[in-house]
């Protein structure tokens, strides 16, 4: 029995049986964050939380794409400026100016951005991962493209930016058993 009551306090609409009228599309739900003056994409499962720029320490012998590190309720974390990842000309923090929470592998990390635009779900048929066959420079960040009414973004890959960071900083694995090799 199908009814379709459009007025009143409680509308109705569908099937009184329970047959589902429609059909489930899924989604990939992103970030939209500006570095630069270029808006990229990034997975919201990637990320913990967002915050405005709190006070940065300055860390001597840092990494060059290390802005200082940040006190996060008692944890210190390691701010990457993804302006200087980038290459992107270095301009004074706004106030729209925001650091993007986020972990990999255990190394969680706070992304320095000009700031965050708003939540995009794009469909599969909308994600290129194929398109991006020569990745070098900046596209050797990016997972992939996202092709949209509004345009095409960069989908930023953030487990191979904590990397290129994280070599530098952390010992990865790979240098782990290169170490235990040498001992024995």
């Amino acid at each position: 029995m199908g009814c379709a009551t459009e007025s009143g306090l409680f509308s109705i609409r569908g099937d009184l049986d329970g047959e589902e009228t429609k059909s489930y599309t899924e989604v990939t739900e992103f970030i939209g964050i500006v570095i630069g003056g270029e808006e990229f994409l990034l997975n919201v499962k990637s990320i913990h939380e967002i915050i405005m720029v709190p006070q940065l320490t300055y860390v001597p012998g840092a990494a060059r794409l290390i802005s200082g590190v940040i006190n996060l309720r008692g944890l210190i974390l390691p701010v990457i400026d993804m302006r200087q990842l980038f290459e992107s000309e270095t301009k004074p923090l706004t106030s729209v100016s925001r650091v993007v929470i986020t972990e990999m592998n255990g190394i969680t990390v706070g992304l320095l951005v000009d700031s965050i635009t708003y939540v995009v779900q794009a469909k599969p048929q909308e994600i290129d991962t194929n398109g991006l066959t020569h990745k070098s420079g900046t596209s050797e960040f990016l997972l992939g493209l996202c092709n949209r009414p509004v345009g095409v973004r960069g989908i930023l890959d953030i487990e191979k930016i904590v990397l290129k960071v994280a070599g530098g900083i952390w010992p990865t694995d790979s240098a782990e058993e290169q170490g235990d090799d040498d001992h024995t």
